[in-house]
This record gives C-alpha cells, sequence and structure tokens, in this order.
C-alpha cells in the first residue's frame, strides 16, 4: 500500500495539471481535497476489515472439525382466520341468518285505514272509546276519567314533544300504549285505526270520519252556540250528532266537544285549540 503522502501527492497532480507548488494552490482547495482524500481511504480500510472479517468467520478451522449447525425447520404461517392462537382473541359469531317464513312472528297486528275497516268494526272501535270514559281515571283522580289521562299526558307533552325528533316515535309509543289499554281494559279486539286525510284532500270536510252515524260516525260540523259552548272564543259550535255528540271534555277545561270548519285566520285549522275544535 502506497504511503499516506505519496497518494496526496498522486491526488494533488491529478486535480491540478499544471504541476503549480503547494504555495501557489488555493488553501481551500487544499484542504478540500485532502478531506475528501482522507475519508475514502479510510472507508477502503474499513471495508477491507470488514470483508475480511467476514471470510475468516465463513470459513472454518482446518485444524478444528466442522460441526454443522442445526437447521431448525421454518414455522408454517398460522391464519388467524382459520386457526388462531390460544391467545389470540375469538372471533365474533358469523350474523344470523334472515328469518324465513316458518320463524316470522305471528302477533304482529295491522292498522287500518278508518274506512276500510266494516261496520262492526268501527262500531267495536267507538265502543271501547266509550268504555275508557266510563272507567275512572288513574292519574288525574276520582274527577276525572280515564280517557282523561290520555288527554292529560299529550297535552302536557305537547311543547316538548311537537316540532323536535321526538314527535314521530313518541306518538307511535303513544298510540301503542292507546291501544294497549283497549284491549286489555276495555276487550277491544282490533287495532286502533288510522285516517287517511290525503284521501279527503279535495275538500276534507266532506270526509266520511264526520259521519253523523250514533254507532261509528265521529260527528259533522258544530251547530249548536249557546252558553258555554265556546270557552275558547274560536266561534266553535258544539257536535251535536254522531257517536260523540255533546261529549263532555274535561281536561285541560270543561267543556264539551266542539267543531268548526269555517273558522276565520288565523285559526282557520280545526283542531288548533288543544284538539278540543276535534
Amino acid at each position: 500500500m502506497l504511503p499516506l503522502r505519496n497518494i496526496l501527492h498522486s491526488f494533488r497532480s491529478l486535480n491540478h495539471p499544471s504541476g503549480y507548488p503547494l504555495s501557489r494552490w488555493n488553501h481551500r482547495s487544499y484542504f478540500f481535497s485532502t478531506f475528501v482524500m482522507v475519508c475514502i481511504l479510510d472507508l477502503s480500510i474499513l471495508a477491507f476489515s470488514i470483508s475480511t472479517l467476514s471470510l475468516s468467520w465463513a470459513l472454518p478451522n482446518p485444524g478444528e472439525p466442522t460441526v454443522r449447525p442445526s437447521v431448525v425447520p421454518p414455522r408454517a404461517p398460522q391464519n388467524n382466520l382459520t386457526s388462531p392462537p390460544a391467545s389470540s382473541p375469538k372471533l365474533a359469531p358469523p350474523p344470523p341468518k334472515p328469518a324465513s317464513s316458518s320463524s316470522t312472528c305471528k302477533s304482529v297486528r295491522v292498522r287500518k285505514e278508518w274506512r276500510t275497516l266494516s261496520y262492526e268494526q268501527q262500531a267495536d272501535y267507538i265502543k271501547s272509546i266509550k268504555c275508557l270514559v266510563r272507567l275512572p281515571s288513574k292519574l288525574l283522580g276520582p274527577s276525572y276519567r280515564r280517557w282523561d289521562d290520555f288527554e292529560y299526558v299529550h297535552c302536557d307533552l305537547r311543547k316538548r314533544l311537537h316540532t323536535r325528533p321526538l314527535f314521530l316515535p313518541w306518538h307511535r309509543y303513544f298510540t301503542f300504549v292507546h291501544e294497549k289499554i283497549l284491549r286489555e281494559e276495555c276487550g277491544f279486539r282490533g287495532t286502533v285505526p288510522y285516517w287517511n286525510w290525503t284521501l279527503d284532500h279535495k275538500n276534507i270536510t266532506h270526509s266520511p270520519v264526520w259521519s253523523s252515524d250514533p254507532v261509528v260516525g265521529f260527528g259533522s260540523n258544530g251547530s249548536f252556540f249557546g252558553p258555554g259552548s265556546d270557552p275558547d272564543d274560536l266561534d266553535a259550535g258544539v257536535v251535536t250528532d254522531g257517536a260523540f255528540a255533546r261529549f263532555p271534555i274535561y281536561y285541560p277545561g270543561r267543556m264539551m266537544l266542539q267543531r268548526n270548519f269555517h273558522l276565520d285566520p288565523p285559526f282557520a285549522i280545526p283542531g288548533y285549540y288543544l284538539g278540543s275544535q276535534w
């Protein structure tokens, strides 16, 4: 191996062909070139040492017997989906299969639109409503009726439920409880019907719901205007026909069932005042 001085001299000659003496060199270039050459030399020595060390470690000593290291066969990769280790958490069970027709619920009750019910079914519903009027209240005291319990709950919670996200789910539950009590306390055999008022959108006052039939009708427009007939000053008249003619209302105030299909704005909506106009 050439001495370090000769290597530096050769490097200087290669990078400075004019052969100027060292004193005429730019000192910065000289020191930079020297630094780079030293780094190259050190890296070469280090690489040679590492390669020699690796070779001596790999080759056995001629005076010693050759000993082959024991070979451990590699473990087969485990599939966590088929054979999870004992310490791994158990996988969730597969989702249940869709219920077949033989395993569906057999106690589902279907609500029906009012005009699709038979006369007997309509009469059964009206009869169960009047049954609640005869039963004592369980919320308001002895001077009120079971029917008034529903008016009380709905009126008391109306501001917290109407125009809010709970409007639909709460009223569905309210209807379910109403139907449950009709069946359990009054022997009602059907489901609470609904009124599809979109079928009467051309003239809602002509809907068959407002029938004057004394057994199944909800009564027509109010006709009696007398003392105490209009406590809310909405120019409504007492309903005098149908199954709920002169029906007494106890909550929120003492009055009779009123109705007026021809209110002046802004009250031109039947049922505007706490439902009393219906």
